[in-house]
């Protein structure tokens, strides 16, 4: 199946072309899809999938975000029921103001 670049919004397709590594990068660009409205007409059809991809794969590139971690488990429910579903509702769980740094020392503790 081809994919319809042309149906995207401009600044995704840029962004796309530009580069698809980089949490940063890849939360813009899932940011740009995920608030395409109907002003976006047939490309909004395709911006919430790849919009959760690109949130995938940006919490992917820093697994303990749990921010993002919730991001992901509220705004898709494939996810919630999926195999990543349960780790990423634990980090959620476990987050606190300084979560990074307390995730972390928890994870050197266990030795992992």
């Amino acid at each position: 199946m081809d994919f319809a670049w042309d149906r995207l919004p401009e600044p995704v397709l840029e962004g796309l072309c530009v580069g698809g590594s980089g949490k940063l990068h890849l939360l813009r660009l899932a940011r740009l899809c995920l608030d395409a409205g109907p002003d976006a007409g047939a490309g909004a059809v395709l911006s919430r999938p790849l919009g959760l991809d690109l949130l995938q794969a940006a919490f992917e590139a820093d697994p303990l975000d749990a921010g993002l971690a919730g991001q992901l488990l509220a705004l898709s429910p494939d996810v919630s029921a999926g195999p990543l579903g349960p780790a990423l509702a634990a980090l959620v769980r476990q987050a606190r103001p300084n979560a990074e740094a307390e995730g972390c020392e928890r994870l050197a503790a266990r030795g992992d």
